[in-house]
Formats: C-alpha cells, structure tokens, sequence
C-alpha cells in the first residue's frame, strides 16, 4: 500500500513539473511516462485518465502548504517564519504555486476542482487562524476577529506569491517579506 501511495506522489511530481512547464494542456500520459523513465502502462496502473492524474496532482500540490503550516504549528515555530512558509520563496515552494496558478481555468469552470479549491481554501484560512491565535491570542483584546484576520493574510499571500511568479525580479523574497511583515504589523497593532 505503501509503495502505490508513494509512486502516486512520485507521478505527481512528474506531472507537477510538466504542468510548470507546459501548462495543464500539456500533460499527456505519454509525457509523465517519458519523464518518469516508464511505460505508459505504468502510469495508467496508477491513474484511471488524464483528468484522474490532473485532480491528484492538484490535491497533492494544494495540500503541501498545509502539511508545512501544520508543521510550524508542531514544532512551535514563530508567527512570521510560519507564514513565510506559505510564500514562494523556494524552488519547491514556487513550483506549488506554479501548479496552483495553472489550474486557475480548470478550477474555475469544473465543479470538481471548484470543491477542492473552496475546501483548501477554508483549510488554510482555518490553518493561519490557528497560527494568528497561538501567537497574538494571549494578548489580544477578547473581540479580536481572527478568521478576518486570517482571511486578510490568505489574501495578501495569493496576491504577494501571484505577483512574484509573473515578476520574480521586482518581487524577490526579500520584497514578499516585507509584505508579510508590514500585514503582521498591522494585525498586532490591531489586536492590542
């Protein structure tokens, strides 16, 4: 079980990097297959069709920025290094949006991903709530709205990582953490 799991995972990453490239037209059986150095055979042991590869590569890369804010909240990780871990700020991480953005079209006129869209969306925001609360809830005045908040920052971080892909030159890491920063700010001040 194992091992299907994790070749699954491994196809995606193909097809991930593919869909970078080439866009969510691009992908072919026959190129993951090429790319993974196997028989179309293998990857269609793995994946029913194109549209069944297409769904799980967009699940896998959309759930990579929650397994990372999970993460931070496990080891107890500051406020700002976590959300930084949301931002494009690596090869890894850029490739994650990269996927993102190349599903937009599909996402917005397929039910499907329309549903996995929303469900990710509010797992993040949920996500970053929890952050907000576990670093400025101690302190902050009892009526603080966090889920605004937390809407706020989602917000700033799609825009902040959407503008970097398109002009990675003006939007360096150095400019999406400034971003963040001044938005956590702001939060701060607010929740004083």
């Amino acid at each position: 079980m194992g091992d299907h799991v994790e070749r699954r995972r491994q196809v995606c990453e193909i097809a991930a990097k593919i869909i970078a490239r080439k866009g969510v037209e691009g992908i072919t059986f026959r190129n993951v297959a090429r790319e993974a150095d196997c028989s179309m055979r293998i990857v269609s042991h793995y994946f029913n069709n194109k549209r069944d590869l297409l769904l799980q590569t967009f699940r896998e890369f959309s759930n990579r920025s929650l397994e990372e804010g999970e993460e931070a909240i496990s080891a107890g990780v500051d406020l700002r290094s976590a959300l930084e871990r949301l931002l494009p700020l690596d090869r890894q991480r850029r490739l994650n949006w990269q996927v993102w953005l190349a599903f937009w079209g599909t996402i917005a006129s397929d039910r499907e991903f329309i549903a996995e869209q929303k469900l990710r969306s509010r797992q993040i925001a949920a996500l970053i709530e929890r952050l907000l609360v576990q670093a400025l809830g101690a302190t902050a005045p009892p009526d603080t709205n966090w889920a605004f908040e937390s809407e706020r920052i989602v917000t700033l971080i799609v825009g902040v990582a959407t503008q970097s892909l398109f002009d990675p030159r003006k939007w360096t890491a150095g400019k999406q953490r400034e971003h963040l920063a001044s938005e956590l700010r702001g939060i701060e001040s607010r929740s004083k």
